[in-house]
């Protein structure tokens, strides 16, 4: 016995919009009307892959500077 599934309940490429912001970062987006919820996800090219040769170690020495905060705001 096989389930009868309606065409807009799965995402697919009839219904995801891909937008290009200035910046470069690409949205892919659904709406969903049916749900009250709205739901973000990302992924950024960022990390210790993608630090230039010149300057090795600089994902690191960022993360570890926003961790730390400032002496007047604690992260």
């Amino acid at each position: 016995m096989s389930a009868i599934i309606k065409n807009t309940s799965i995402p697919g490429p009839h219904d995801i919009q891909r937008k290009v912001l200035s910046n470069g970062i690409t949205l892919l987006v659904r709406s969903n009307f049916n749900s009250s919820s709205v739901v973000v996800s990302g992924m950024l090219g960022a990390g210790s892959h993608f630090d230039p040769r010149e300057k090795l170690g600089l994902a690191h020495f960022t993360s570890m500077s926003l961790m730390r905060g400032t002496k007047n705001a604690d992260f």
